[in-house]
């Protein structure tokens, strides 16, 4: 435990890697300090935004693409 509380516990630390994560995972549950799990969950949530949001993203732009390809359509069919 304590490579990985020197390692992720340090004040300029923003998220745990996969790697960590794995070998968090592989202690028993007693081993593990309940802020580590905390942790855990709070970067499976913001992961789960981050994707959603990208989704909402996409498609928000896609929506946008279409309406645009309607003015050019409607802008071509204007006799100069």
């Amino acid at each position: 435990m304590k490579r990985i509380s020197n390692e992720y516990y340090r004040a300029g630390s923003t998220y745990l890697s996969e790697e960590a994560i794995k070998e968090i995972k592989s202690f028993s549950v007693s081993d593990i300090p309940s802020r580590v799990m905390e942790y855990m969950e709070n970067r499976e949530r913001k992961q789960q935004l981050v994707t959603s949001s990208r989704l909402s993203y996409q498609n928000s732009n896609e929506f946008w693409d279409k309406k645009i390809e309607k003015i050019y359509d409607l802008y071509s069919k204007l006799p100069y």
